[in-house]
This record gives C-alpha cells, sequence and structure tokens, in this order.
C-alpha cells in the first residue's frame, strides 16, 4: 500500500502506527490475506477513527477487529477460532 493513501496523515510516526494495525490485523505484510479492495477499506476506517481521537495501537485494532464486515474471511474464520479458544470451556461455542 503506497504512502499515498496515507497523505493527509502528516506525522510519520502516526503512519507508521497505521501501518503497524495493518499489518498486526492482517492487511500488511508478507503474511496478508487481504485484496486491494480490503486493505483500502481498512486503511479508510483507520484513518477515519484516528482523525476522531483514536490514537493508539491497541484501540485501533479493537475498533478494526469489531468492524467484522472489514476483515477479509480468512481473518473472520481465525477471529472466530480465537473467540472460541478465549472463553472457559464451560461457555465455548463454535463460531461458523
Amino acid at each position: 500500500m503506497s504512502s499515498t493513501h496515507l497523505s493527509e496523515i502528516d506525522d510519520p510516526t502516526d503512519i507508521g502506527l497505521i501501518r503497524t494495525v495493518l499489518r498486526s490485523a492482517g492487511f500488511r505484510g508478507s503474511h496478508a490475506v487481504a485484496d486491494s479492495e480490503e486493505k483500502r477499506a481498512a486503511l479508510t476506517f483507520l484513518k477515519s477513527e484516528f482523525r476522531n481521537g483514536v490514537s493508539s495501537e491497541n484501540e485501533l485494532l479493537s475498533a478494526l477487529k469489531r468492524r467484522d464486515d472489514l476483515l477479509p474471511p480468512a481473518l473472520r474464520r481465525m477471529q472466530g477460532i480465537w473467540q472460541t479458544t478465549s472463553r472457559s470451556p464451560e461457555k465455548q461455542t463454535v463460531v461458523t
């Protein structure tokens, strides 16, 4: 994803933060599972969140994960697996 998509964010540290969030969520890097449209949608969402005051890596990542419609199918499946393993055994349900 080119830096021109991040052009309205001036601080290189802030650009790096958004790139880190995208990488952590599987939108960037060698293990990225998102296509170009999915990456663009996630970037647009993160820039909006950032402009609205959400400025920590954890908050941005959480906001992105709450937007299930922005996650590529492979990430949704992984998130479903994570949800089932993070609950106590008596409360586990399979998410399909």
